[in-house]
C-alpha cells in the first residue's frame, strides 16, 4: 500500500481522543492539513506510543530529543503526519 499525504485534518475530537489516549504524551500539536504535529512522550514509552498512533492512521515522520532546557531529559519528539 503507498502511503500518501491527505489534505483533511483531523477534528478536535479525534485528536484529544488518540492525545489522551497515548501511553507517555505529555504534549502535543494536532497535524494540520498538508503539514505535520507532533506529540513529546516519555521515551520508554516509545514502542506503546508508536503503535497507538499507527493504530490511529497517523505515521512518525521522524523523532528528535527535546531541548534539555524546556523538558525533561528522557522524552522524545515524535513528528507526526495523516495516513491515508
Amino acid at each position: 500500500m503507498k502511503e500518501t499525504s491527505i489534505r483533511e485534518t483531523l477534528t478536535p475530537e479525534q485528536w484529544d481522543r488518540i492525545f489522551y489516549d497515548c501511553t507517555g504524551s505529555w504534549a502535543g500539536n494536532k497535524p494540520e492539513p498538508n503539514r505535520p504535529g507532533n506529540i513529546i512522550i516519555d521515551g520508554k514509552d516509545i514502542l506503546a506510543a508508536t503503535r497507538h498512533l499507527n493504530r490511529n492512521r497517523l505515521r512518525i515522520l521522524s523523532a528528535k530529543a527535546p531541548l534539555p532546557e524546556i523538558w525533561c531529559s528522557d522524552g522524545i519528539i515524535l513528528v507526526i503526519g495523516l495516513r491515508q
